[in-house]
């Protein structure tokens, strides 16, 4: 009986462990007749697409990352870490490309996210800042739900 509940105590300890150590997501589009997949390596903090590498940051309850098609439309997503479920935005790229480069508010956004986020990396930061910024400051142009799981 001893052997059984020593057991039965690893083996739940072993299952919160695996869960904890989530390293990769695939999330869908809700609604896409496409069936289009987003494969997030989190250990690495990569998104790959058609052989293209994008960096990923992410916190405790956030995962987010851009991707452009250049000169037409940036791509925002962010993913609830706890409940598996996130948005893509779409916003005008051109907009975007001329007030990145010219409005002050950039410089506020990433002072917020420094206050928000002083562990994340520089890099990380920037995707963050991006983010916060894009929501802010102009409308998508669509927004798409994700579900997503391991």
């Amino acid at each position: 009986m001893r052997y059984l509940i020593i057991f039965l105590f690893i083996g739940l300890m072993w299952s919160g462990m695996t869960k904890a150590d989530e390293t990769n997501l695939t999330c869908v589009m809700v609604g896409d007749k496409s069936n289009a997949k987003f494969n997030l390596d989190l250990k690495n903090k990569i998104y790959k697409n058609d052989g293209i590498t994008i960096p990923i940051a992410f916190t405790d309850q956030t995962i987010i990352f851009q991707t452009y098609l250049p000169k037409v439309i940036v791509y925002s997503v962010i993913i609830d870490r706890k409940n598996k479920k996130g948005t893509m935005y779409s916003f005008d790229y051109i907009k975007f490309e001329k007030d990145i480069k010219t409005k002050p508010e950039v410089h506020i956004e990433k002072a917020h996210t420094i206050a928000r986020y002083p562990e994340l990396s520089e890099d990380d930061k920037v995707l963050f800042t991006t983010h916060s910024y894009l929501r802010k400051y102009f409308t998508p142009i669509n927004e798409l739900k994700l579900d997503c799981s391991k």
